[in-house]
């Protein structure tokens, strides 16, 4: 026990300072999204029904909520052996799944946990899981430039076409081992894989440099000894509607020659609560 809070401790500090460098990086792009161009950036068949699902599924509706997305929107507590909620910085293309995992991209793992490694401290949990997601605007870097996982690059940017708003869906995956220990099962010897997807949420339109609500998934996950994940696809703008000059909903899949960004902000047994 002594080891693995001196391992999220260490993990706590190393993405503070990461938080920091995206802040920075994030000010100092001048609010740009990269851009990618394909066929399947006009419309897919009618857009999601955002808030429609099957049995398991729920509606969040988002009231233009505001956070700061990162540690400042954990409460305050007298309890030490709490870490302050973790924050992910997510970015991918449209038309792309963000899921933790072990990958060989080396852009798609600088958004995503390992499995491994980072994704099991996140998302391990006896019962606590508790998320929420702070959108923010698009990148639009030269035509031809990769810069994010998935990007078509033989188009030119975006940029006369950003998105305002996002909507998505979330599933939930456990994390599985292959060859646990014999003696305690809660270690894993080796191979660490996901399970099949459940447990899907709809996400309604949330403003950039707004908040989703608090989604609380405690009673949704599954018993786990390595965690759940989260995982996020289905992200929808409302880019389209931009360009042909009418407001609308975001009803299709953002531009895949565009990246979508968001901060992906985590509280479990292991963190403190979100204020």
């Amino acid at each position: 026990m002594k080891k693995k809070l001196v391992f999220i401790f260490t993990l706590f500090l190393i993405l503070a300072c990461s938080e920091e460098t995206i802040e920075t990086s994030r000010s100092s792009s001048s609010e740009s999204t990269p851009t990618t161009s394909s066929s399947s950036d006009e419309p897919l068949g009618g857009g999601v029904d955002v808030g429609s699902g099957g049995s398991d599924s729920g509606s969040y509706s988002s009231s233009g909520s505001s956070c700061y997305g990162d540690t400042r929107d954990g409460a305050e507590t007298s309890r030490y052996d709490l870490v302050p909620i973790f924050n992910i910085d997510v970015m991918m293309a449209g038309g792309q799944v963000w899921v933790p995992g072990n990958y060989s991209d080396t852009l798609r793992k600088a958004s995503t946990p390992d499995l491994n490694d980072s994704a099991a401290v996140y998302f391990n949990t006896d019962s606590t899981l508790k998320v929420r997601f702070k959108v923010h605007s698009g990148y639009y870097p030269d035509k031809g430039d990769v810069f994010c996982y998935g990007r078509t690059t033989g188009s030119t940017s975006s940029s006369d076409n950003p998105y305002e708003k996002l909507a998505f869906r979330i599933r939930l995956a456990d994390i599985l081992c292959d060859r646990p220990s014999s003696t305690d099962s809660s270690v894993c010897l080796s191979g660490f894989r996901l399970g099949s997807f459940y447990g899907q949420k709809y996400i309604d339109p949330v403003s950039v440099n707004e908040c989703s609500p608090i989604i609380d998934l405690t009673y949704t996950k599954r018993p786990s000894d390595y965690g759940t994940v989260v995982a996020i696809d289905q992200v929808r703008s409302d880019q389209y509607c931009n360009k042909v000059g009418h407001h609308c909903p975001a009803n299709y899949t953002v531009f895949t020659k565009d990246c979508w960004n968001m901060t992906l902000q985590i509280q479990t047994d292991q963190t403190v609560p979100f204020k």
